[in-house]
């Protein structure tokens, strides 16, 4: 059966995925479907990674962290000021706003969410798909500094070493995703000099490039999808194993 990837409009990497995996853009009713971070309904009865319904949950940042924290997931949260305040939905940390007082935060837009600045020493990114790590990123930047993605240049997220994985930190990742009932997703997550862990968001269309380590795994896994469509799909995958598969006890 033929495959198709569907992608928010402006969708780079999505419309990068579709010409590396050979496959066409778009949706219909006789397609199985890659969705990658459409909101837009898919009336198909065929298989979809990452249906809308679960996509739109998790870019309402009000009510996915409601969800993770419900479900374990240690989320940032507001109990005071300075905070961030932001739209409910948002993309690539964008559109924040810092405020110091109740005053200040009277100003910002009604409905715009408040969370307490997390005092972190580091930032992750954790690649998962269907409950196991594709990838660990290291957002480098300075301690305690408050930045959005998308003035990260790609050259400063470091790929972390197997045995640099965390597994408390992969665990997380892996139940933030499933709890928003997603097949895949890239989980900003930081962490304090306690060791505190705090999950920010969980990205339905991560921000890929051409070499970039993160676009050949999103390949591996969603090729092995594709070529298993028809069949039982087989979380083990029959060719191109990540090291996390390798490593069950780690997620």
């Amino acid at each position: 059966m033929k495959t198709k990837l569907a992608t928010y409009k402006g969708g780079i990497s999505g419309r990068l995925l579709a010409e590396k995996l050979g496959i066409e853009l778009g949706r219909d009713p006789k397609s199985n479907i890659i969705n990658w971070g459409s909101i837009s309904d898919i009336n198909t009865s065929v298989r979809v990674l990452n249906k809308p319904d679960s996509v739109r949950t998790a870019t309402n940042k009000h009510v996915s962290r409601l969800i993770m924290e419900q479900s374990g997931v240690p989320v940032i949260q507001f109990n005071g000021f300075p905070a961030v305040s932001r739209p409910p939905k948002t993309s690539m940390g964008k559109m924040f706003v810092v405020v110091n007082s109740k005053q200040e935060a009277g100003l910002v837009h009604r409905g715009w969410s408040l969370t307490t600045i997390f005092p972190k020493e580091k930032e992750f990114r954790v690649h998962v798909f269907r409950g196991k790590v594709l990838l660990v990123s290291d957002k480098n930047i300075k301690s305690g500094q408050l930045i959005g993605n998308w003035h990260v240049n790609r050259n400063t997220w470091r790929v972390l070493k197997w045995e640099e994985f965390d597994p408390e930190m992969c665990r997380l990742s892996v139940l933030a995703v499933k709890c928003l009932g997603l097949d895949f997703g890239a989980v900003d997550i930081m962490v304090d000099k306690d060791g505190n862990y705090a999950v920010c968001e969980v990205n339905t269309a991560p921000c890929l490039a051409e070499g970039e380590l993160s676009l050949s795994k999103y390949m591996m896994v969603f090729s092995a999808w594709i070529d298993g469509c028809d069949k039982e799909f087989n979380e083990g995958f029959k060719k191109g194993k990540s090291w996390a598969w390798k490593k069950k006890d780690l997620v």
